[in-house]
């Protein structure tokens, strides 16, 4: 059983596709089927039901996934531990973001990680902070940043910010220096979609209060809570790290929520799931490192943003 068959497999699995992942790997259709073909003798069984669509694993080929990502993970950290002899970092980091909100602090990580550890590259994905959690433990991810309302204990987080009510710009009642959380009574709102925390909390909070939460759009994206909110569709609840640009602009205003305020951390977590590998650990040492310099300097977080 060698590993390029066990990586095609992988890659069929994920793109649910033959000839994309001929295409991918640049073996051809007749190649990968070859490969594919060769890798269930060995497991004495179909690993993939073909169909007229592309493919879906079988119980088999569910079974087999799982423990063939585990491989090539434990492959990979080992090749990576063996090219550090020469003692230079090396391998790809994985990070999952929310780039509204982390995205200063990532630019400044990348530039600086380019001088430092210019063997390694670090691949940014666009995520909910549902997604970056369950990839984390998927093992999709190193690194992922995690947005929580409540501290852990286990660690402090790398910065907070309160939660805001977010409107047009000048808007009246997001132009207030704080808002109850009881004025959210029945104006349109812009939240994530359920199931997500935070949608939970805020529900919770609304049923305490014996409050109507008045949901004129579910939205999974903070680029497009921003942009609705600035046309007037509905208010977002974001924090002012999230809208830190178009605070300045004069494009949106946000005003904190009080009683209660809603205070919202973001954290730094890793895969329990993927091999701890150098280059991860030297790229989450380097996280924290610029995120307390940016909190301290009020350039993230709430500091410097009221």
């Amino acid at each position: 059983m060698d590993l390029e068959s066990l990586q095609l497999f992988v890659l069929v699995a994920e793109l649910e596709s033959i000839s994309k992942a001929a295409i991918r790997s640049d073996l051809g259709t007749s190649g990968v089927s070859r490969k594919l073909a060769a890798l269930e003798a060995e497991c004495s069984g179909p690993l993939l039901h073909r169909t007229g669509r592309g493919v879906r694993l079988t119980s088999l080929g569910e079974r087999v996934l799982p423990m063939a990502q585990a491989l090539l993970e434990q492959a990979a950290s080992l090749q990576h531990e063996m090219g550090a002899a020469d003692n230079v970092c090396r391998g790809t980091v994985h990070i999952g973001c929310v780039p509204a909100l982390v995205a200063p602090v990532l630019t400044r990580v990348i530039s600086i990680a380019r001088q430092r550890f210019p063997a390694v590259v670090v691949r940014a994905a666009e995520g909910y902070p549902n997604q970056i959690e369950q990839w984390l433990i998927d093992g999709k991810i190193d690194l992922g940043f995690l947005v929580r309302r409540t501290q852990d204990g286990a660690e402090a987080p790398l910065a907070s910010s309160r939660l805001c009510l977010v409107g047009p710009r000048e808007d009246r009642l997001a132009s207030q220096a704080e808002v109850d959380f009881r004025a959210l009574d029945g104006i349109p709102l812009l939240p994530p979609a359920a199931p997500s925390t935070f949608r939970a909390s805020l529900t919770d909070v609304a049923r305490q209060l014996n409050i109507r939460l008045n949901v004129v759009a579910e939205v999974d994206s903070v680029m497009l809570m921003k942009e609705m909110a600035a046309a007037g569709i509905g208010y977002a609840l974001l924090s002012k790290t999230a809208v830190r640009r178009e605070l300045q602009s004069g494009e949106l205003t946000a005003t904190p929520i009080a009683n209660p305020a809603i205070v919202r951390s973001i954290y730094l977590g890793s895969s329990t799931r993927k091999t701890e590998s150098r280059a991860s650990r030297e790229i989450a040492k380097l996280i924290r490192e610029v995120a307390r310099e940016m909190v301290a300097a009020g350039q993230w977080g709430d500091e410097g943003l009221t």
